[in-house]
């Protein structure tokens, strides 16, 4: 019995220590950046363009405004990425030949494998004192999760 119990414990810790793919993982991505997404497969995202339409921080609007913003995924040996829109605050909007709505978050499957992206942030955000910030200057928070 003793035995049977130290051998359970024994793969339980060997599994605790098994990277778990399932995670969300935050990435904090600048304009035009790339970033990997999934080593085995050699998937990668890039932050392709922004579309700021948000109302400044220092100044009362009817609406909030909305941030667009696409992102190309590619896997290895890929000739083209497929575009990827995600919006913050895009009430009603729809992906362009889609009846899908653009939202902060998408279910999307990539060579088989499914992917959930989050937009958590677009950075930074407007003010009115302050010239209108330059693409290469916005970065990104996005959350990835393998399903």
């Amino acid at each position: 019995m003793k035995k049977n119990l130290l051998y359970a414990l024994g793969v339980l810790g060997l599994l605790s220590c098994q990277s778990n793919d399932l995670k969300p993982k935050d990435l904090r991505i600048h304009y035009q950046e790339t970033a990997t997404i999934d080593r085995t497969s050699q998937t990668t995202l890039t932050f392709a363009d922004v579309d700021d339409g948000r109302c400044p921080e220092d100044v009362n609007c009817i609406w909030s405004g909305r941030a667009k913003v696409d992102l190309a995924l590619r896997g290895a040996g890929a000739s083209e990425p497929e575009l990827i829109k995600l919006c913050l605050w895009c009430a009603g909007e729809l992906n362009p030949g889609t009846s899908l709505p653009i939202t902060d978050t998408l279910s999307y499957t990539y060579r088989g494998q499914n992917y959930l992206f989050t937009l958590k942030a677009v950075e930074p955000y407007p003010a009115s004192h302050t010239a209108p910030t330059p693409k290469e200057d916005y970065s990104i928070v996005l959350s990835v999760q393998r399903k």
